[in-house]
C-alpha cells in the first residue's frame, strides 16, 4: 500500500533551524539559572530579559503556526474521507456483482 507523505515531513527547508519547543526549554533553562543565584544583578536582569523574550518568541510562533496545522489537519481530513469513499464504493461494487452472479446462477439452474 502506498501511503502519502505531507510535503512538510519530507521538504527540508520548510522545517525551522531550531523547533519552537528548543525556544521555550532555554527560555526556562535561563529562568531557572536566574533563581539559582550565582550571579551578578545585572546579569540576572539580563537573563530573564532573554527568557521573557524566547517566552514571547514561542507565544508569537505557536500563534503563527495554528492556521497552517489547521488547514494541513483539513487537507489530511478530506484525503481520508476521499479514500474511504473510494473503498466503499469499490465495496458496495464488488457485493452488487457478486449478487447479480448468485442470481444468475439462481435463474440458470
Amino acid at each position: 500500500m502506498n501511503l502519502s507523505v505531507p510535503n512538510s515531513a519530507t521538504n527540508s527547508e520548510s522545517n525551522p533551524a531550531i523547533s519552537t519547543y528548543a525556544i521555550l526549554l532555554l527560555s526556562g533553562m535561563l529562568f531557572g539559572m536566574c533563581i539559582s543565584g550565582n550571579m551578578t544583578q545585572e546579569i540576572k536582569t539580563w537573563m530573564v530579559l532573554a527568557g521573557t523574550l524566547g517566552l514571547v518568541a514561542y507565544l508569537v510562533g505557536n500563534r503563527a503556526a495554528q492556521p497552517q496545522a489547521q488547514a494541513q489537519q483539513r487537507i489530511a481530513t478530506m484525503q481520508v474521507e476521499e479514500r474511504l469513499d473510494r473503498h466503499s464504493h469499490f465495496d458496495l461494487h464488488a457485493e452488487d456483482l457478486r449478487l447479480d452472479q448468485a442470481n444468475a446462477a439462481g435463474k440458470s439452474n
